[in-house]
């Protein structure tokens, strides 16, 4: 997270030395303060438990990421079993200024488009973004030697998780029910990433794996 210090001087240079300009004096556009938009990420600013990371603004609510996992508005935990621990990296930065109390000025919020973590398997980085509609999309870029059958996604805080027999996966809360997406899986092959055809599958200890044909398992 960039620091507010760092960014005003980012964004306004000191002035060089003193230095005689003829004409009138040149006018300074003033910064315009735009609110954050309804769906973001954003870095933890001291709202909320020091291992709290960042935290993501979904049509669903709220959902806060820390190095071990994530949970969600609901109290459902979500994280990659046996997974290797590291800090995420938020990439795409940019952003917004909230207006706040006349004496406080304006404070700024450094927002991002994404947060990937790198290497949670061997070979293996994820990728969480938001969509268009709010919905958080989470995405697998395995390398070619990684082993897709690595990855084991556990819930937590949850009443039961069942599977349909068209292969539906449903999440079962104090709050509903939820119908787990299958995140989207690539394979770098040569020059580029393919999409994989995979279905998720869950196993009578309860953690969701990936089936489906694919080179390096």
């Amino acid at each position: 997270m960039l620091a507010l210090t760092l960014f005003l001087h980012l964004a306004y240079p000191a002035p060089a030395a003193a230095a005689r300009i003829d004409g009138p004096p040149m006018a300074i556009p003033a910064l315009r303060a735009q609110e954050p938009s309804k769906f973001r990420i954003e870095p933890n600013m001291g709202r909320y438990a020091e291992e709290v990371r960042y935290v993501v603004f979904t049509d669903g609510g709220v959902t806060l990421f820390t190095d071990d996992g994530m949970v969600d508005s609901t109290g459902v935990g979500v994280v990659l079993k046996n997974s290797a621990a590291g800090p995420f990296n938020a990439l795409g930065f940019r952003y917004a200024v909230r207006n706040t109390v006349a004496s406080d000025g304006p404070l700024y919020i450094p927002l991002y488009s994404k947060l990937v973590r790198r290497n949670v398997y061997q070979g293996i980085d994820a990728i969480y973004e938001l969509s268009a509609d709010g919905s958080l999309d989470v995405s697998f870029l395995l390398q070619p030697q990684a082993r897709l059958s690595d990855i084991a996604i556990a819930f937590q805080g949850v009443e039961k998780i069942e599977q349909s027999k068209r292969g539906e996966v449903t999440v079962k809360t104090i709050a509903g029910k939820i119908v787990q997406k299958c995140p989207r899986v690539m394979r770098l092959m040569g020059d580029r990433y393919v999409s994989l055809p995979v279905a998720l599958r869950l196993y009578s200890d309860g953690i969701v794996r990936f089936q489906g044909q694919t080179s390096g398992d």
